[in-house]
């Protein structure tokens, strides 16, 4: 083999191994939402002792879609993180206001964020609420917000991003 051969047999081996590393760091698991407390007046139930997401524990965070808050996380650790992750977390047909709601979100720089509430509906919708810290255009921004997710076959998915 020419030895420039295999340099590039070699560049290739090791992009693909790390390619492959990478990905092993983010098998999906199941996700346990936080506990939450009784529901309000208005139906939302305030989590307990949820944790706060950052650049370094979303590294590991890519959860199941099998419960509201697992959609959610899974979108917002992918943000946190700069991956293409979250379009899986979407609806499979997402309408024009939600392309829009994530043309907003192409602008922001998502630093950390952390699950509040919950609402649910018993026909497959619920809301959660969550507290982001974002930078976009050399400034910071925090504040609360609510994803809207519906189930979608076996999943949840999420139907609108706040923005």
């Amino acid at each position: 083999m020419h030895g420039s051969t295999k340099v590039a047999v070699v560049a290739v081996l090791s992009i693909s191994f790390w390619n492959v590393a990478g990905l092993a760091a983010l098998t999906t698991i199941p996700y346990t939402p936080p506990a939450a407390a009784t529901p309000d007046e208005r139906g939302w139930e305030a989590y307990e002792d949820a944790p706060v997401v950052d650049a370094a524990t979303a590294k590991s965070i890519n959860p199941t879609m099998d419960t509201p808050e697992g959609a959610v996380v899974r979108f917002l650790a992918s943000r946190v993180r700069g991956d293409g992750e979250w379009k899986g977390a979407m609806v499979a047909d997402p309408s024009d206001r939600t392309m829009r709601q994530l043309q907003q979100w192409e602008e922001w720089t998502l630093e950390s964020f952390q699950l509040r509430a919950r609402k649910a509906k018993d026909d497959g919708t619920a809301w959660i609420r969550v507290y982001f810290e974002i930078s976009f255009n050399g400034r910071s921004d925090e504040g609360e917000d609510e994803f809207e997710v519906m189930r979608e076959g076996d999943e949840w998915r999420v139907v609108s991003p706040p923005a």
